[in-house]
């Protein structure tokens, strides 16, 4: 829906977890878990890398 076109209020925005937070956790969860922690924060690590490549080429 559009904003301002029903009188729900409109949710605060979701900030990320500190990894801190996630890694206190990883201990306790299931090895499939843990593994897509993993997986998901290189895929996030190399687009953040490629990003600043790209970005520092501009220049």
């Amino acid at each position: 829906m559009k904003k301002g076109r029903t009188t729900a209020r409109e949710p605060e925005k979701v900030k990320p977890v500190p990894d801190e937070h996630v890694d206190a956790v990883l201990p306790l969860v299931s090895r499939q878990v843990a593994a897509t922690d993993h997986r998901l924060r290189r895929a996030l690590h190399y687009s953040t890398v490629v990003y600043i490549i790209q970005d520092s080429t501009l220049f």
